[in-house]
């Protein structure tokens, strides 16, 4: 019994090793972020970065690779070794590339894999302060009696702003008229400018559009937020579902396992950490936005993502 335990101890110790070798002082650890800098992804990645530089105590470089959607940056990191020092940061997107961008010419599913998903948090539904919307249940009533008639802001090429409201609109069979953009600074201004009718959008942006006057009247979570304590959840307006914007880290799906567990264990620790979540709530994050999950409860989420915007 003893010398079963010392040998089982053993394995263990292996193991363990083998786990945290994967970080080598000699490589460039790089976080990839497939957009323009300034955006929600670029600040987030630059937290973690700092964050993770202290818990691996090397530099963490953070590098902007926009273009393709997200094909320019995931090309470079499917060009790098698959040893877990170079990782991607990006969101729903990735689960929805079928749906979105059918003609992309990377499978995003079969060559990346989930580490982490780091924050995820609901959308809020803003109308326009020059629309007759005042509520979700008015709004429901209006597009089901004037389909097209009203108008709500997407991302060209998917987005989950377009996502957000293709879902809802989808579960109360209702229909609007879509408006492409190529990013959200555009699609602010025609909101202000009551040029489109509605943006569902991240907590930061909505606290910004509010403060301008625009009027918030649903979120996409089953549980209201904090921020917008009177304004009523899809279920709560009878929406079946409910939507997230998430962030999360990929890496090589050929990347051995024990990896990416390690890059699990390590940046949850990250996010976690008392530093970095503040950080983060300052950036208008809720600290029940920040995921402390395993690896396999994040690859079942990601599944489950992948499911509901496969095309049909």
């Amino acid at each position: 019994m003893k010398r079963l335990l010392v040998f089982l101890l053993i394995i263990l110790f292996c193991y363990d090793a083998k786990a945290q070798s994967f970080i080598d002082s000699n490589k460039t650890f790089r976080i990839i972020v497939p957009f323009n800098t300034g955006g929600y992804a670029d600040a987030l990645a630059r937290v973690i970065a700092d964050g993770l530089s202290q818990n691996i105590r090397q530099p963490v470089i953070v590098e902007n690779r926009p273009g393709g959607f997200v094909a320019v940056g995931a090309q470079y990191v499917m060009n790098q070794p698959s040893d877990g020092h170079t990782i991607m940061l990006t969101g729903n997107g990735m689960t929805a590339v079928k749906r979105f961008n059918p003609d992309m010419t990377i499978d995003l599913h079969r060559e990346f894999s989930v580490t982490n998903i780091i924050v995820k948090s609901p959308l809020v539904t803003v109308v326009s302060r020059g629309t007759d919307i005042t509520n979700a249940y008015q709004l429901i009533n209006l597009i089901r009696r004037n389909p097209e008639q009203y108008s709500f802001a997407s991302m060209s090429g998917g987005g989950i702003a377009g996502m957000g409201t293709i879902l809802f609109l989808n579960h109360i069979q209702g229909n609007m008229l879509n408006v492409p953009y190529s990013g959200y600074a555009s699609a602010i201004i025609d909101l202000q400018a009551n040029r489109i009718n509605m943006m569902s959008v991240e907590i930061p942006t909505a606290r910004q559009l509010v403060d301008n006057g625009n009027i918030p009247i649903m979120v996409s979570s089953s549980l209201r937020t904090s921020y917008f304590p009177n304004i009523p959840t899809w279920r709560e307006i009878g929406v079946d579902s409910e939507f997230y914007a998430f962030q999360a880290f990929w890496v090589r799906s050929n990347t051995p396992r024990y990896i990416r567990q390690e890059l699990n264990r390590i940046l949850t620790a990250v996010a976690n950490s008392d530093q970095v979540k503040t950080r983060l709530v300052q950036m208008g994050l809720d600290s029940n936005d920040i995921i402390n999950n395993s690896l396999d409860q994040h690859e079942s989420f990601i599944n489950n993502e992948i499911n509901i915007w496969s095309p049909r």
